[in-house]
């Protein structure tokens, strides 16, 4: 693999493709690139030697040339790169809103749920106690002789709770 990647590693000369270049830089995480030193060591550093040597070797014309080239391209990669960014931002954005209206529907149907479990339970006790009065009666119809006799016990009866 090479240092650049796409077609700009064609355009380098001096790039052996075997090799993998690991800078030699003394940069670390909390350094300040207000510090010179720190930006001196990252430019000394940041090519490989091979392209380094090839540049220090140009003509000043095939220098300036490859440089103004080299800008171009790092103009027209500055501007996809933002605008990449800003797209990548919308995306975050719309991902955002939509999470948000989903959290919300979830909170709407968490409470829809708690109301259904709520007439569900008041539902089973309101059957459980019309099964209980339904034993009730059919074993009071049971041991009933007459159907008088039946509607009185009734009567005394329908207020009853299993």
């Amino acid at each position: 693999m090479t240092p650049f990647q796409g077609p700009s590693s064609r355009d380098v000369e001096g790039l052996n493709e075997d090799e993998v270049y690991v800078r030699d830089w003394t940069v670390k995480v909390g350094d300040s690139f207000k510090d010179p030193n720190v930006c001196a060591n990252v430019i000394a550093h940041f090519a490989p030697p091979s392209v380094r040597g090839v540049i220090s070797d140009m003509e000043s014309d095939h220098f300036i040339s490859r440089l103004m080239l080299g800008s171009y391209n790092l103009s027209a990669l500055v501007a996809v790169g933002v605008t990449r960014f800003q797209r990548g931002m919308q995306e975050y954005e719309e991902f955002s809103k939509k999470k948000e209206k989903m959290k919300s529907s979830m909170a709407v149907m968490k409470k829809e749920i708690d109301g259904f479990s709520k007439k569900e339970e008041a539902w089973v006790k309101n059957v459980g106690a019309y099964i209980c009065q339904l034993r009730l009666v059919s074993s009071l119809r049971f041991h009933c002789i007459d159907q008088g006799m039946f509607y009185e016990k009734i009567g005394k009866f329908k207020s009853v709770r299993c």
